[in-house]
């Protein structure tokens, strides 16, 4: 039986999701850990029976992937995920010079210090450390950029998430490749 009055339950129960979130989440994860390599064609049929999702269920995930930059529709062929080129990475870094520095105004709580303050200790402990390390690091500094994020309006929120999990695509991209990417030292931001 479910305790909904114990401190350790969650908001929303397991599997309270909906079916079209979990899609466009697991989608997401996939373009973005190149799981779906960059440029390459694939369909509603297939995806939905790779990740075992409903049909209905991959075209919103992958309508919303769309608006997010990430996939594009390719008429009677499918959807192609969107390639990674030298204007691509150029644009995406000049997004970030325009929109970051709007996270250094940022008023934190004393919590949001702290919590910030631990993901940056683990990341410099973590330093030079084997892959699982890096994994782990750039999830903690994804987790302090977007704990910063929510601070700022909706609209710089939206294209700092999706200039981030474009960066992702990119750290991904030059990780097959061997040229391994430590995240920056937070720690002077903060």
């Amino acid at each position: 039986m479910l305790d909904s009055a114990s401190p350790f339950a969650a908001i929303v129960p397991p599997g309270a999701e909906s079916m079209n979130t979990l899609a466009f989440k697991r989608l997401r994860q996939a373009v973005i850990v190149l799981e779906l390599l960059p440029g390459s064609i694939v369909g509603e049929n297939e995806l939905a029976e790779r990740y075992r999702l409903g049909r209905a269920s991959v075209r919103v995930a992958l309508t919303r992937l769309a608006s997010a930059g990430l996939v594009e529709a390719r008429a009677r062929h499918g959807w192609r995920i969107v390639p990674v080129t030298g204007l691509f990475v150029g644009e995406l870094i000049a997004a970030r010079q325009c929109l970051e520095p709007s996270l250094a105004n940022i008023r934190l709580s004393p919590k949001e210090g702290d919590r910030l303050n631990t993901l940056t200790a683990m990341n410099q402990a973590l330093r030079g450390q084997d892959g699982s390390a890096l994994a782990t690091a750039r999830i903690n500094d994804r987790q302090i950029l977007d704990l910063l994020a929510q601070h700022l309006d909706t609209l710089r929120r939206r294209w700092l998430g999706e200039a981030w999990d474009h960066s992702d695509r990119v750290a991904a991209l030059l990780d097959k490749a061997g040229g391994f990417r430590w995240p920056y030292d937070r720690g002077v931001l903060l």
